[in-house]
């Protein structure tokens, strides 16, 4: 079970009470509850980082003007050469 599931089940099952929250007994105030929240959530974040930065120092990554260019073939956008040609001129 991942953390989001976790949490919905949670705040499915949670049954307010003044400024406490309670789940199969175990009350909580609502503060340190949603502090906790916030801690899980900024863990997941730090740890998005820490992938994206282990891609790059294993070379998983590739240039963005490649990806854009393959994105737009695949869905069939075309690309005028003045505006390619802008685009080049304000990136180099």
């Amino acid at each position: 079970m991942n953390y989001r599931s976790q949490v919905a089940g949670v705040r499915s099952q949670e049954k307010r009470r003044s400024n406490h929250l309670q789940r199969d007994g175990f009350v909580q105030d609502a503060k340190a509850y949603q502090r906790l929240l916030d801690i899980a959530a900024r863990a997941d974040e730090d740890e998005a980082i820490r992938q994206g930065l282990d891609d790059v120092a294993h070379g998983r990554t590739r240039p963005v003007r490649e990806f854009f260019e393959e994105f737009r073939r695949k869905h069939g956008i075309p690309r005028s050469k003045a505006k390619a040609q802008a685009i080049r001129s304000r990136v180099n």
